[in-house]
């Protein structure tokens, strides 16, 4: 169970920083090049704007890996981030409508960093997925069930 939680959390920290990277580049080159400007948009963007998601993700990926007892599928995983996106911008909709006047400028970078978030998650996800299954090191077998131990030390052959 404890590389299980190591990898959900290898996952969203490296997403965060690579969500992070792209939302400064983007950012600067919005902002005409200056990429201390665009490093400050971009924090700003994923951390305020974005937060929510982060906050559905979280827990959702942890959840989903204590009740099956294994690590989610990359699938699994990226269908956690977009309904953490998603409700992201539902909740930044709300705020908007109750902050009368903010609503589309909330909404668009709500958005930005949603799409960062997911692009990051698209290439992030699948990148430390395989490089745990080419290691031989898949966090629990696909049952979630130990296997039984012959007296040998190998594996018992079931009937």
């Amino acid at each position: 169970m404890r590389r299980i939680l190591t990898t959900i959390v290898l996952e969203i920290l490296l997403t965060a920083l690579l969500a992070l990277i792209l939302l400064t580049a983007w950012e600067s080159v919005v902002a005409g090049g200056d990429v201390a400007t665009g490093l400050g948009s971009a924090a700003r963007l994923l951390f305020f704007f974005t937060d929510i998601a982060f906050y559905a993700w979280i827990p959702l990926l942890v959840v989903v890996a204590l009740r099956g007892r294994r690590l989610p599928g990359a699938a699994a995983t990226l269908l956690l981030a977009l309904i953490g996106a998603v409700l992201n911008v539902l909740v930044v909709i709300v705020i908007g409508l109750v902050q009368t006047g903010g609503l589309a400028g909330f909404v668009l970078m709500s958005v930005e960093g949603g799409v960062a978030l997911l692009v990051a998650a698209v290439v992030v996800v699948p990148l430390l997925q395989l490089r745990l299954r080419a290691r031989g090191g898949a966090p629990q077998q696909a049952t979630g069930r130990p296997q039984p131990r012959a007296a040998g030390g190998g594996a018992a052959r079931l009937p």
